[in-house]
């Protein structure tokens, strides 16, 4: 009989505390393999969104904290009260001359469209996976249209999400509150006058293919997003800061949302050109976004799967009067954005007092939520480690008793001749059987232990931050280093077995 087939039958002998010996070892290795696994893929992603766009970005808000105080609202910094700090486009362009880590900003407003209901709703499209950094928006202050103020904010705060107040909607009779037509800093320039409402919703044509989906996540932005995170028109063009008048009123069409948004037009380019109605407004399609080769890269939502608005400020003409309460800036690729940032905050506190803003970038905000992933994950780590440390030392108290139970056949095939390395061998075997079966059904374990602890880490409010992934790499590495560390320790009752001295084993017996 070989050593395998011996084995084998000792272990059937004795199936529960063979059992249990596997379980322990399959349950450090699953839960070791895991949790190494997701810091790999953190890691790895960590990589990937440094090169990205997203990395390169800037947000400059207000650092502290706001106070009602009648109708107006107040900061207290120190023991000093002053009103909320309200940035430019003005502000945008001198920070920008003189700070050469920067080369442009934008504003961007993230929410979902309906194709058709008469109202908005601002949903949290933040920065990687809503816990903020990548996507990193302005808000704009501006007056709304008879019967009430419309006022949206978004920010990539810790939450990473976005959110939109509307209101007087529904009193004025105009469609979508959100896009009445503007006062106040939001009027025309030179004395423009812009086209009655009721013109407007005749724009809105009823025989005009009703798109196949009802609900599209998007953003309102300037032009200067679309230069900030390199995004690019197949067909068409992208929408400009110079743009004036109608040619303000276009929608960008994601590469992807374009295949699903009409079921007959087979060809994106026959797109351009075409009415979309979102939120009750009329817009012409100028153009198709070409793929964005970061995907998701620190986002809930594609750029693929969207669609891009002009701003309220940009459709109207009143970006240059326009107050904000974030400024958002792209740094160039041969930029550094840390750099950026302190020189930001340098410029703003200069001009609105010290301590007045905090920029922050993003790439500083995502390495952060990174850390704090990788501390949990550690820690999972050291308990998944002495877990299987643990597992290994009752596979060695296992082989021990063992060897002690089997000290009469052991000396008798000793005494007929086995060698010192054969019964080594022997009980070696045995209890690689046992080690290995436990780090294969580990192993196999390990992608639903990375499913759940990622599901765990990163579902939220706002979804899926981060995603996760297997390496198959690290788990191989895990499962080998089990084993050996398990063959380790069992070589111990191994050698004390095979330098048994036959007649004093079997006297004792």
């Amino acid at each position: 009989m070989n050593a395998l087939s011996l084995s084998a039958r000792y272990i059937r002998s004795r199936k529960l505390e063979s059992a249990l010996a596997l379980a322990g070892i399959a349950l450090g290795v699953a839960t070791l393999a895991g949790t190494l696994s997701l810091v790999s893929s953190y890691r790895k992603y960590f990589d990937e969104f440094s090169s990205s766009p997203q990395a390169r970005q800037v947000t400059v808000r207000q650092a502290t904290r706001t106070r009602s105080q009648g109708d107006e609202a107040a900061v207290l910094i120190g023991s000093t009260e002053i009103e909320n700090i309200e940035f430019t486009a003005d502000d945008a362009a001198q920070a920008i001359a003189e700070n050469d880590n920067v080369d442009g900003y934008y504003q961007a407003e993230f929410r979902s469209f309906n194709t058709a209901a008469s109202s908005s709703q601002s949903g949290g499209f933040g920065g990687p996976g809503g816990f903020g950094g990548p996507m990193m928006v302005a808000t704009a202050r501006t007056a709304g249209a008879s019967g009430g103020a419309a006022a949206g904010t978004a920010s990539g705060s810790a939450s990473g999400s976005a959110s939109g107040a509307n209101s007087g909607a529904a009193d004025s009779g105009v469609p979508g509150g959100d896009m009445a037509p503007p006062e106040g800093d939001m009027a025309p320039p030179d004395g423009e006058m812009l086209p009655p409402m009721q013109e407007q919703r005749q724009e809105i044509d009823a025989s005009l293919e009703k798109p196949t989906m009802e609900e599209i996540p998007g953003a309102m932005v300037s032009g200067g997003f679309f230069q900030a995170y390199r995004l690019t028109a197949q067909y068409g063009d992208v929408l400009s800061d110079s743009a004036t008048g109608s040619a303000a009123n276009g929608a960008v069409l994601g590469s992807s949302v374009a295949n699903k948004l009409y079921a007959s037009v087979s060809d994106p380019a026959k797109l351009v050109g075409m009415k979309l109605i979102l939120n009750n407004q009329s817009y012409t399609i100028v153009g198709v976004l070409a793929d964005d080769p970061w995907n998701s890269s620190g986002r809930n939502v594609s750029f693929n799967d969207m669609v891009f608005v002009p701003t309220m400020e940009l459709r109207f003409g009143a970006a240059r009067r326009s107050r904000f309460r974030e400024l958002s800036f792209s740094v160039p690729v041969t930029g550094d954005p840390a750099r950026a940032a302190i020189e930001l905050e340098r410029f703003f506190d200069a001009k609105y007092g010290e301590g007045a803003v905090i920029a922050e970038a993003n790439l500083d905000a995502f390495r952060a939520e990174v850390t704090k992933r990788e501390r949990i994950l550690s820690l999972m780590a050291i308990l998944a480690a002495a877990s299987a440390l643990t597992a290994a030392i009752n596979l060695f108290n296992l082989m021990t008793s063992r060897v002690v139970r089997r000290r009469r056949p052991i000396a008798i095939m000793r005494a007929i001749g086995a060698w010192n390395m054969r019964v080594f061998g022997q009980i070696m075997v045995e209890a690689a059987v046992i080690g290995s079966s436990g780090a294969v059904l580990g192993l196999a374990v390990s992608p639903f232990v990375v499913g759940v602890l990622g599901r765990m880490l990163e579902n939220n409010s706002s979804g899926q931050s981060i995603p996760v992934s297997v390496n198959l790499p690290v788990l191989a590495a895990v499962g080998f280093g089990a084993l050996l560390v398990s063959l380790l320790f069992a070589a111990i009752p191994a050698r004390s077995g095979s330098r048994l001295v036959i007649t004093d084993a079997l006297r004792s017996e």
